[in-house]
């Protein structure tokens, strides 16, 4: 095979590999909830314009009556602001013989190493997103952001070391703490959690948060009683 031959093969295999973007779902990137993706950006962008919307919320006032003339106002105003754009990009690397072996027994260039770069794409992602990038001291993440409110918790108790009772108690607080955060307007409807304690609490068997039944688990149970808080509010 010439080099062209070659060049033409790991384009076609990379072709066919990125149609399976689209198709494929991605349990462990969970951002989507939180925030937009979006690939906007191309060489030339430094940096991206949004705004941030901060709304008036008057509950003291609205009220009217028959000789009421005119209406109380609410508004929402929008701040402009930039963020940073992170140019991010890496490479595979395929020997000639191994691509000269594929095309010869006619089968497709084995795409795990596609596979791998991918993932560390994606979670480079999320985890930029929650903390910024170690090369990039001007980007900060949802977890250490000076505009995000952030509740130390770190003393107390894992979840891996909880009882359902005490799970169910701090699954709660959270709640409230988010409730409070919102002037107790808005009831936080999302929780994000590590899959380590989802796995914990799945394999919870706490008979005194479920009545006296053995066959659910903490998980369950914990969901149970925000969806009533919830439907409660």
């Amino acid at each position: 095979m010439d080099e062209l031959e070659v060049q033409d093969v790991l384009e076609q295999t990379a072709i066919d590999f990125d149609k399976t973007f689209e198709k494929q779902e991605y349990p462990d990137i969970q951002l989507g909830k939180f925030m937009a993706i979006t690939n906007k950006g191309n060489v030339q962008t430094t940096d991206v314009a949004y705004g941030e919307e901060t709304g008036t919320q008057d509950l003291d006032n609205g009220v009217i009556d028959e000789s009421t003339t005119s209406l109380e106002t609410e508004d929402v105003n929008i701040k402009a602001k930039k963020m940073g754009y992170i140019d991010w990009g890496k490479v595979v690397v395929y020997t000639r013989l191994g691509v000269e072996r594929a095309k010869k027994l006619g089968i497709q260039l084995d795409t795990s190493k596609l596979e791998n770069l991918r993932g560390v794409c994606l979670r480079t992602i999320q985890k930029t997103a929650l903390i910024g990038h170690a090369r990039r001291t001007d980007v900060t993440g949802m977890l250490n952001n000076a505009a995000v409110n952030i509740e130390d918790m770190s003393k107390l108790k894992p979840i891996s070391t909880m009882t359902g009772a005490e799970a169910r108690a701090w699954f709660i607080e959270l709640i409230k703490l988010g409730y409070k955060a919102s002037d107790e307007i808005i009831m936080p409807n999302t929780i994000a959690i590590d899959n380590m304690d989802l796995l914990t609490l799945s394999g919870l068997y706490d008979a005194s948060i479920t009545n006296g039944a053995t066959n659910i688990n903490a998980l369950q149970a914990i969901k149970q009683s925000l969806s009533d808080l919830l439907v409660s509010h």
